[in-house]
């Protein structure tokens, strides 16, 4: 009876796949991850930490650079760093524990290099920047092909601003690539593996808009990252890119507030 009850005294956890990526060469890495419940910062450490312990502490598997997090479901939400030696660490303040079996957001999390043989930091940022601004085309693509109407019923909520909607207007062209040609470190007919994969047909107005949220906000952690790990890198890699792409780029990077909610 004892060994019952301790066993049902056991703190259920819910569950947080994800994936840790190197933002250049685009493969999984061997990395630390942690959740924490606290948002108040100790200083003086590589890797930051946040509050006294942490909810979980988990190291990523390559090849794939896999992982789960699992946080006690009387967290509501949690507080995300990712580190490893010889990449800029990565914290990201809002992931929901709400539910079970959500990834972690964004995802794949990309972790900078600080440095490469032979290759520049804007070569590094403009190839991070490049697959992202490339899957933003893919998946806007993607719904307006799967459901026409429900991605238009989508575009006109009032919550995107006109703003929003030029960009999303302007990634979706599809006669023309959005992004500069970049040299990448991979070729085209082997893109890199985590490639965004179109999500479930959009079914309705709300559907597509959940999803064109939640992509935009995807890029919009990684640019404010890149920047943040090598700002000058980060500024050079914009000259590679269409002055709108590049406009358009810094639109979302500096947006104060997720998309989805009011400016």
């Amino acid at each position: 009876m004892l060994a019952s009850s301790v066993e049902q005294a056991a703190p259920q956890k819910n569950s947080h796949p994800g994936t840790i990526i190197d933002a250049y060469q685009r493969n999984g890495i061997l990395a630390d991850a942690y959740a924490y419940a606290s948002q108040t910062l100790n200083k003086g450490t590589d890797c930051p930490t946040y509050g006294s312990t942490a909810l979980d502490s988990q190291k990523s598997s390559p090849p794939s650079g896999g992982f789960t997090f699992h946080v006690d479901i009387q967290q509501s939400g949690y507080l995300a760093v990712y580190c490893k030696q010889g990449y800029a660490p990565r914290t990201e303040t809002a992931n929901d524990n709400s539910t079970n079996n959500t990834r972690v957001q964004p995802d794949p999390i990309t972790l900078y290099p600080k440095s490469l043989p032979g290759v520049s930091s804007a070569q590094v940022s403009a190839v991070a920047i490049a697959v992202d601004v490339e899957g933003l085309h893919a998946n806007f693509s993607y719904y307006a092909r799967s459901n026409e109407v429900a991605f238009s019923k989508a575009m006109e909520s009032p919550r995107f601003s006109d703003e929003d909607r030029n960009i999303i207007n302007m990634l979706l062209v599809q006669d023309q690539k959005p992004y500069s040609q970049q040299k990448l470190p991979y070729s085209p007919q082997n893109p890199p593996y985590e490639k965004w994969r179109p999500q479930e047909r959009v079914e309705s107005p709300a559907i597509a808009f959940g999803a064109l949220t939640s992509d935009l906000n995807h890029v919009r952690s990684d640019f404010r990252y890149y920047a943040w790990a090598n700002e000058g890198g980060y500024k050079e890699a914009l000259s590679k890119f269409r002055p709108d792409v590049s406009q358009a780029i810094e639109t979302i990077r500096t947006r104060k507030q997720p998309f989805g909610n009011p400016r």
